[in-house]
């Protein structure tokens, strides 16, 4: 489902996926220190990006953030899945929803450390195109999926 991420309140849900997942994910990489864990719901709602996410009940669980297209590429920015949800299929719905909605190239960048996440991007065809590493060190794989 599309989220109106301008709406404060939605913003705010978004926001909470995200700190909750990525501060999984900070654990998993032994960082004390995680750039996705200082964006606010402010900058979310600020953001040019599409959110759509999925829901149980009334409370948002899931949560994939997708860039503008630039030429013929779709970036996912952000693909979390609360904590309490993890290995519920929630990720691979919403990776396979940007597939389908995108039919274009889908580039993503993940941790190299990160293998749940490498692994379902495997899973779901994409392939690694680049390695590189943050200012901090970090090493990070971007991977792509053609659409063909």
């Amino acid at each position: 489902m599309h989220l109106e991420h301008r709406d404060p309140r939605v913003a705010r849900d978004i926001e909470c996926v995200l700190h909750a997942a990525y501060a999984v994910e900070a654990e998993l990489l032994e960082l004390s220190d995680f750039a996705p864990l200082t964006r606010g719901a402010d900058e979310v709602a600020r953001s040019r990006s599409r959110f759509v996410g999925l829901f149980d009940a009334d409370e948002l669980v899931a949560v994939v953030e997708l860039e503008p297209a630039v030429g013929n590429r779709v970036v996912v920015a952000a693909l979390a899945v609360h904590p309490l949800r993890h290995r519920q299929g929630l990720g691979r719905r919403l990776v396979e929803w940007a597939i389908a909605d995108a039919r274009t190239f889908l580039r993503v960048a993940t941790a190299r450390r990160n293998l749940p996440a490498l692994e379902l991007y495997r899973r779901l065809g994409f392939v690694e195109v680049e390695s590189w590493s943050t200012t901090c060190g970090l090493a990070m794989v971007t991977l792509e999926r053609d659409p063909a």
